[in-house]
């Protein structure tokens, strides 16, 4: 289930980047939620125009990196929190950004809200669900 959107301003100036920030994104998240890689799907959007801190950012400028990874809710606090510290360490070594301008959201889903391949999580995967809340 995990879905990964990066949001920048603009494409990273080195052209490599953008293939090491997917590869590296999903990677973490698999390990992080001890979940096949298979099942991540991770993307990265560029704005063309946004502000941080009230600031346009400039043309060609990556400004303040922002992720949402939804996850189900079921996922205990403290893997979201560490997904959250892993992400932003990718985010940070991938486009060389200060740390301090990286803002994340793990977005908690509850499974009935999901779908996989148009059945919704609960159903799909009750016993994964089940196992988890133990």
């Amino acid at each position: 289930m995990p879905v990964l959107m990066i949001y920048l301003a603009a494409e990273p100036a080195d052209p490599d980047s953008r293939q090491r920030l997917l590869t590296e994104a999903g990677l973490a998240i698999a390990e992080t939620l001890d979940t096949p890689i298979e099942r991540t799907r991770v993307f990265v959007l560029t704005a063309g125009h946004a502000a941080a801190g009230g600031q346009v950012v400039p043309p060609g400028g990556l400004g303040a990196p922002f992720f949402v990874c939804c996850v189900s809710a079921h996922r205990p606090a403290e893997r979201r929190t560490e997904l959250l510290a892993r992400l932003t360490d990718v985010i940070e070594q991938t486009l060389n950004v200060d740390r301090s301008v990286i803002r994340g959201w793990a977005a908690p889903t509850e499974p009935d809200a999901w779908a996989v391949a148009g059945i919704p999580l609960s159903v799909a995967r009750a016993d994964e669900i089940h196992e988890r809340e133990r």
